[in-house]
C-alpha cells in the first residue's frame, strides 16, 4: 500500500482538528455529543484520504482525547468510540474513494454502521447498557450532528475535488 505525503499530512491535520474540536466543544458535554465533533473530521479524513488513513485517524482520535483531557473515560467509552470511528473512516474511504459511491451514500452508510457498532460495543463492554440507551445513542441523540455532517462535509469534499486539491481516485 502506497500513501502519499499529501494524504498523510491531511490525515494528521484532520486528526488534530478532531482533537481540537473535541477540546473546544467537549467541555459543553451536551453540545459536543449532539454535534459529533469527533466524528466529522474522521469522516472527512475517510472521504479525502481513503480507508487506511481514515481508519488510523479514527482509532487514534478518542485515545488521544482520553489521554490529554481525561474524557471520554478510557473504559468503556473510548474503546466503543474508537470502534465507531474506525468504521466511520474505513467505510467512508472504501465507499467514496474505492467504490466511487455518491458522497451522501458513503456518509450515511458509514454513520449508520459506525453508530450501530458503537451501540453494540457499549452493550458488550458495559453491563448496564440497555436497549433504550442503544436506540437513543444510535438513532436519536446524534440527529443534529448527522444533519450538520450531511450538509457540510459533502460540500467540502466536492469543492476540494473540483478545485483539484484532493482527487477522488488518488491514493
Amino acid at each position: 500500500m502506497k500513501v502519499s505525503v499529501k494524504n498523510l499530512i491531511v490525515a494528521a491535520l484532520l486528526l488534530a482538528l478532531s482533537v481540537a474540536l473535541y477540546k473546544f466543544f467537549g467541555s459543553v458535554t451536551i453540545l459536543g455529543g449532539y454535534l459529533c465533533v469527533l466524528q466529522a473530521p474522521i469522516l472527512l479524513c475517510g472521504l479525502l484520504c481513503g480507508p487506511v488513513l481514515g481508519g488510523l485517524a479514527g482509532v487514534a482520535s478518542p485515545f488521544i482525547c482520553s489521554l490529554l483531557f481525561d474524557f471520554p473515560q478510557m473504559y468503556p467509552d473510548t474503546y466503543a468510540i474508537a470502534v465507531e470511528l474506525v468504521f466511520f473512516g474505513v467505510l467512508c474511504g472504501v465507499l467514496y474513494k474505492t467504490m466511487y459511491q455518491n458522497v451522501y451514500v458513503s456518509l450515511l452508510l458509514s454513520m449508520y454502521i459506525g453508530k450501530t457498532s458503537y451501540g453494540l460495543m457499549m452493550n458488550f463492554l458495559e453491563k448496564g447498557y440497555s436497549a433504550d440507551s442503544f436506540i437513543n445513542d444510535v438513532f436519536y441523540s446524534c440527529i443534529p450532528g448527522i444533519i450538520v455532517i450531511v450538509v457540510i462535509l459533502p460540500l467540502i469534499a466536492i469543492l476540494l475535488d473540483k478545485t483539484g486539491l484532493m482527487r477522488r481516485g488518488e491514493r
